[in-house]
Formats: structure tokens, C-alpha cells, sequence
């Protein structure tokens, strides 16, 4: 499951967060670039496991994604911190189709 590229999607279609990065799309796949301008974000998967049910498996998925806010000044950090909080937490039943025409449906986001 490409999780990181669905929440990097979310993150950069709200215009909350994107209004306080250095550019629209600074939101890179777990490595932040050296030559990139800050504030930007980083995401990185930190756990997938599948979710059994009484015995049995399910197509469902708990993934733990690790966000990463870089910036100049705390301030700075803490306000882009705060927009991705907002735009992701509580996030259900949510679908999300990536630039690579991937459709993702998220139960819940916590």
C-alpha cells in the first residue's frame, strides 16, 4: 500500500498547510532533499501490519506514517505542524486518488 503517497496528497491539497510551506509540493518521501528550501515536510512509513480479525484476515490495514516538519524557526515548525494536524486528524472514510491514479480509502486517521 502506497500510504505516503495518499497522505502526501491530503496534506498538499490543504491550502492551510501549503500556504506555510516553501512551495506547494514540498512534501517529500522519507528524505528531505538538501538543496530544498524550508519549511518542508517529510513522510515515512514506521509500521504496516494487516489487521486479523478472530482468526482471519481482512483487507484492511493499520499503517503508522512518521511525519517529519522541517523549518528555520520553531514557530514556523509548530504552525506547518499544526496545518497537517488539522488536515489529516480524523480523516474517515476519506478516498484519495494519488497522481499515479491510485484510489485510497481511509478508514480512519488518527
Amino acid at each position: 500500500m502506497n500510504v505516503v503517497g495518499a497522505v502526501r496528497q491530503i496534506i498538499i491539497n490543504n491550502a492551510a498547510t501549503t500556504a506555510l510551506l516553501a512551495n506547494s509540493t514540498a512534501v517529500y518521501p522519507v528524505v528531505l532533499p538538501q538543496s530544498k528550501v524550508y519549511p518542508a515536510i517529510t513522510i515515512k512509513i514506521g509500521d504496516d501490519r494487516q489487521n486479523n480479525w478472530k482468526g482471519s484476515t481482512t483487507d484492511l490495514e493499520i499503517v503508522e506514517v512518521l511525519i517529519g516538519v522541517f523549518a528555520n524557526t520553531y514557530d514556523k515548525a509548530q504552525a506547518v505542524d499544526t496545518a497537517v494536524r488539522n488536515a489529516i486528524d480524523g480523516l474517515s472514510g476519506t478516498i484519495v486518488t494519488t497522481v499515479d491514479s491510485v484510489v485510497h480509502f481511509f478508514e480512519d486517521i488518527r
